[in-house]
């Protein structure tokens, strides 16, 4: 922990140090030990090396009997669907040992999936209304308030574009931009999303900012094992990525864990704008020497 923190600088110095090698500007090979620095903190928070285990934590283990006695309950009320019991996972699968009090589990265990559609665009009774309707261009923020386009409760009552619970993780399924980022979001509000999107309602919502922090520190896995690489456009292997398994802390831990991820991220931020500052400020002065040698 100490490591990142207290060499922070040192780090993104040592970075810029390696320019010579790999024909970057200093500010860009700085930015670029930014981004690295915010994957190695993402790596450490999922694998349970960015903050101490608390042995009064109660297991992550317990957790997961809660959120199986919440989809029993929404099963007895007819909400969701009653799904076969999932196989055991066994040790072999686990892909790294995990830390004291997590345990491993697959993705659909934590909510079920859902997607969306696009209403006809002929009928103008389902546009321009109040009610959301997220497609990917609308996914360039961890949360979402708002969306380019709205559609009505006609569209919804006549459509497969069918609300969102508020709280559940968006997730870009199918785009270009699957090259090279997988976008996760929260929305604040009730929402609807394009086919182009798939949603993880989560049983239990008060897990949502930890759940997509664990994904985004696993998105470079997902890109290359769990998309499907398309001419134009690529899809995210759906059924693998619901049986995909991922490692689950404690709810202490969770919040532990996504409480050092800003502070840490925050310090990320202000170094990207002590090198944009200076990059300004060098502008300025080759601007001024310019100025001065042609006169």
């Amino acid at each position: 922990m100490n490591i990142i923190t207290n060499k922070i600088d040192l780090w993104t110095t040592a970075q810029e140090l390696k320019t010579s090698n790999r024909g970057l500007s200093a500010g860009n090979q700085s930015l670029l030990g930014i981004k690295k620095l915010r994957e190695l903190i993402l790596e450490l928070a999922v694998r349970g090396k960015l903050v101490p285990q608390d042995p009064n934590d109660e297991p992550a283990g317990e957790l997961l009997k809660k959120i199986a006695k919440e989809k029993a309950r929404l099963v007895h009320e007819g909400k969701i669907k009653k799904q076969a019991p999932f196989p055991e996972i066994m040790e072999d699968e686990k892909p790294f040992e995990l830390p004291e009090g997590w345990e491993m589990v697959r993705l659909k265990e934590l909510g079920y999936f859902c997607g969306g559609g696009t209403p006809s665009k002929s009928k103008s009774n389902y546009w321009n209304g109040d009610i959301l309707w997220v497609s990917p261009k609308d996914m360039y923020s961890d949360i979402i308030k708002d969306s380019e386009l709205k559609i009505t409760f006609d569209s919804v009552n006549n459509s497969t574009a069918k609300i969102i619970p508020k709280g559940s993780i968006l997730i870009v399924a199918r785009s270009g931009i699957l090259k090279r980022k997988l976008p996760f979001s929260i929305n604040s509000i009730e929402c609807t999303v394009n086919q182009d999107l798939k949603v993880l309602v989560l049983y239990k919502k008060e897990l949502n900012v930890f759940i997509q922090l664990l994904l985004k520190g696993f998105e470079g896995f997902i890109l290359k094992e769990l998309v499907k690489q398309g001419m134009t456009v690529q899809s995210l292997e759906y059924e693998k990525f619901e049986n995909q398994l991922f490692p689950i802390p404690p709810v202490s831990e969770q919040h532990r864990i996504v409480s050092k991820v800003d502070e840490l991220f925050a310090i990320c931020y202000a170094l990207k704008e002590r090198i944009g500052q200076a990059r300004a400020t060098q502008n300025l002065l080759t601007e001024a020497v310019l100025e001065g040698a042609l006169r």
